[in-house]
């Protein structure tokens, strides 16, 4: 039975890990489409570059969850 615990933090690591690269990635994307408009397109769309605080707490969620089960992995090893 360890083993089937252990291959579930294995994997719960990996999602965690690629949801932020993936996340990472999105947001790269939409920063630099971002750039690309002029300054009056951007002001007139009523949106001002900032982040949700949604996604920087899901940010984080998921970094502070994949470092537990990081850290649960090495205690069961």
């Amino acid at each position: 039975m360890n083993g089937f615990y252990e291959t579930q933090l294995v994997v719960l690591v990996a999602v965690c890990f690629l949801s932020l690269l993936v996340d990472r990635s999105i947001s790269q994307k939409r920063k630099r489409q971002l750039t690309q408009r002029s300054l009056h397109e951007h002001l007139e769309g009523g949106t001002h570059g900032q982040p949700s605080a949604v996604g920087k707490l899901a940010r984080q969620y998921l970094v502070v969850y994949a470092v537990v089960m990081g850290v649960l992995l090495a205690v069961v090893a």
